[in-house]
């Protein structure tokens, strides 16, 4: 099954130690890290599942955890102004 899907998540979240927490599981399903709680990737529709569920248990009351699909035409017509390549591929090393 390839159903991949390109992912922007971004997150507002208070404490340190959940923040380390969610940026393990971006960090292992390879996003690309934009800014400091900003992270972009494809991913397949099984992972994202998968990466909400981790999400929720993680959360507190007040945390907030946007996740944003974006579509192959809005992807080609967003501007890329400054040094970040949206289009870096990586592996999971398992």
């Amino acid at each position: 099954m390839y159903n991949k899907i390109r992912i922007l998540i971004t997150y507002n979240i208070r404490f340190k130690q959940e923040q380390s927490k969610i940026k393990r599981i971006l960090d292992y399903y390879n996003f690309l890290q934009i800014n400091s709680y900003t992270y972009m990737a494809m991913i397949e529709k099984d992972d994202l599942d998968n990466i909400k569920r981790y999400m929720e248990k993680i959360k507190k009351e007040d945390d907030k955890i946007l996740i944003i699909p974006i579509c192959k035409s809005c992807y080609e017509k967003m501007d890329n102004i400054g040094k970040i390549d949206l289009d870096e591929e990586s592996y999971k090393i398992l």
